[in-house]
C-alpha cells in the first residue's frame, strides 16, 4: 500500500507540473501547480516521511497562498481577465505584486534558502534514501516535475509581466496597483515565504526533532530519516542543478531577445505535445466519452424509462388523470342518449342491488 501511495503521488506531481506547463488561465496554472505539490506530499507519505510531508504542507501554504492572492490582485486590477495571452507588460502597473509573485515562484521552484527549498528538497532526498527502484523512480520523476515547475513559473511571469501588452489600450490604462487593503494580507505570507523554511526546519525534521513523536506509527524498516543524512552529497545537489539548468533554458526562451532556431517548436510533434498537455492528458475527454456519456445513456434508457416514465407516471398524478379519462371515455361510449340503453343500465343496477340485499 505504501508503494502504491508513493507511485500515485509522484505520478500526480508529474501530471500537475506538465499540465500546468501549457495552460492559459492564470489561476488554473497555479491550481495545477498545487496539484503537483500535493503529489510531493503524498509521495512523502508513501515513504513514511510524514514529518517531511507535513513540513512541505505548511511551507507550501505560505507561497502558494501568496501566488493565488496575487493572481487575484492582478485579475481584479486587469478588469477580471484571466487569460494570460491577453496580458503582458504589467510590470509597470503592478511592481509590488511582481516582486512578491517572483519570490513566491522562486520558493515554488526550490530556490536556495527560501521556504520551498528546505521542504521540497527534503522529500526528494528521502525518496532516494530508499536505495531501491521505487525510491530512485520517485526521485527522478520528482526532479523532472521540479524542472517543469520552472517552465510554467517562468512562462507565467514572462507572459504576464514582461512581454508586450496584448490587450486594448483602454483596458491597459484602467490597470491599477493594489490598494493597502489588498497589500496587508500579503505581507505575512511574503515573510513566511522568505523565512519559514529556514526557521522551522529544525522543528519538523532532523534526528533531534520529535514534532509528531509517536502520533503516527512508522515501522523501523520504513524509517528513512536517518539514512538521508548520510547519502552522497552530490545527490543533494541534483535538484539545485536542475533548477539552475531550467532557469537558464527559461531565460533564453522567454526572457532573452536571443533568437533560438529550434525546429522542434514549430514541428508537428510539438503541436501534438502542446495539445496533449493543454488538454490535460485528455482525461476530461476520456471520462466524458467512455464513462459519463455511457452512464447517462444507461440512466436515460433504463432508470428514466422504468422509474420516471414508468412507475411514477403510472401511479402518480398523470396516471390518475389517464385512468379518469379512460373511465369517462368508456362511459361516453356506453351512454349514447337512447332509451333502451338507459333501461338496460337501470335494470342491471337494480339486479345488482337486489342481489346485494
Amino acid at each position: 500500500m505504501l508503494t502504491f501511495i508513493s507511485v500515485l503521488g509522484v505520478l500526480t506531481s508529474f501530471f500537475g507540473a506538465t499540465t500546468a506547463l501549457f495552460q492559459n488561465d492564470f489561476k488554473k496554472i497555479i491550481a495545477y501547480s498545487t496539484c503537483s505539490q500535493l503529489g510531493y506530499m503524498v509521495t512523502a507519505c508513501g515513504m513514511s516521511n510524514y514529518t517531511g510531508s507535513f513540513f512541505h504542507l505548511v511551507s507550501h501554504a505560505f507561497f502558494k497562498a501568496l501566488l493565488f492572492l496575487i493572481s487575484g490582485v492582478v485579475i481584479h486590477g486587469f478588469l477580471n481577465e484571466q487569460d494570460i495571452r491577453k496580458m503582458g507588460g504589467l510590470l509597470k502597473f503592478f511592481p509590488i505584486a511582481y516582486i512578491m509573485f517572483t519570490v513566491a515562484s522562486l520558493s515554488l521552484m526550490g530556490f536556495p534558502f527560501l521556504s520551498g527549498f528546505y521542504s521540497k528538497d527534503l522529500i526528494l532526498e528521502v525518496n532516494l534514501s530508499d536505495y531501491g527502484f521505487l525510491g530512485f523512480f520517485c526521485y527522478i520523476l520528482g526532479c523532472l516535475s521540479s524542472f517543469f515547475t520552472l517552465g510554467y513559473s517562468c512562462r507565467l511571469i514572462y507572459l504576464v509581466f514582461f512581454t508586450e501588452p496584448n490587450s486594448y489600450k483602454n483596458v491597459m490604462n484602467k490597470n491599477q496597483e493594489m490598494c493597502i487593503n489588498l497589500l496587508i494580507p500579503l505581507i505575512p505570507l511574503f515573510i513566511g515565504t522568505l523565512f519559514f523554511g529556514y526557521l522551522a526546519k529544525d522543528l519538523f525534521i532532523g534526528l533531534g526533532s520529535s514534532y509528531l513523536e509517536n502520533s503516527i506509527f512508522i515501522h523501523p524498516h520504513n524509517s528513512l530519516l536517518n539514512d538521508f543524512e548520510f547519502m552522497p552529497f552530490y545527490y543533494k545537489l541534483i535538484p539545485l542543478v536542475v533548477m539552475i539548468f531550467g532557469l537558464t533554458i527559461a531565460f533564453f526562451i522567454f526572457m532573452s531577445r536571443y533568437k533560438i532556431n529550434i525546429n522542434i517548436f514549430f514541428s508537428q510533434f510539438f503541436v501534438i505535445l502542446y495539445t496533449f498537455f493543454n488538454k490535460k492528458y485528455y482525461f476530461d475527454y476520456i471520462l466524458n466519452t467512455f464513462f459519463f456519456k455511457a452512464f447517462f445513456i444507461s440512466l436515460v434508457s433504463k432508470i428514466f424509462k422504468i422509474v420516471d416514465k414508468g412507475f411514477l407516471e403510472y401511479f402518480g398524478p398523470l396516471g390518475f388523470i389517464i385512468k379518469i379519462r379512460q373511465a369517462f371515455s368508456f362511459i361516453q361510449k356506453v351512454e349514447n342518449s337512447q332509451l333502451p340503453v338507459f333501461l338496460q343500465m337501470f335494470i342491471t343496477l337494480l339486479v345488482f342491488i337486489l342481489i346485494y340485499i
